[in-house]
């Protein structure tokens, strides 16, 4: 657990899960949650992101796999560049990308 500040996001904390790597993050004010699993395959990797400020009963906003932790954040760029009202258009997701980076999630 630590933090981690990288322009416009910052990694909150950090913990590991039973099955994942689970990332908190302050994005401009804006809270959301990475999770990060490694597939059965051990060749590759499913990110989840989700916004913290919605109830827990709300799915999973994005979920992406792909084989690298940093291809799967990049197609749920992708995803929410495609889809701005998913609640997660807004964030500044090369400043995740950086902060991600800094604390070894990437």
């Amino acid at each position: 657990m630590g933090t981690s500040s990288m322009d416009g996001a910052r990694v909150t904390s950090q913990f590991r899960e039973r099955h994942n790597m689970t990332y908190e993050l302050d994005c401009g004010g804006t809270p959301i949650v990475v999770r990060v699993f490694p597939l059965e395959d051990s060749e590759s990797w499913r990110v989840e992101v989700r916004r913290n400020d919605a109830p827990e009963t709300t799915p999973i906003i994005a979920i992406a796999s792909a084989a690298t932790r940093e291809a799967a954040l990049q197609e749920i760029r992708q995803w929410c560049d495609e889809n701005r009202g998913s609640g997660l258009s807004l964030i500044d997701w090369p400043a995740v990308t950086r902060a991600l980076a800094s604390v070894r999630a990437l």
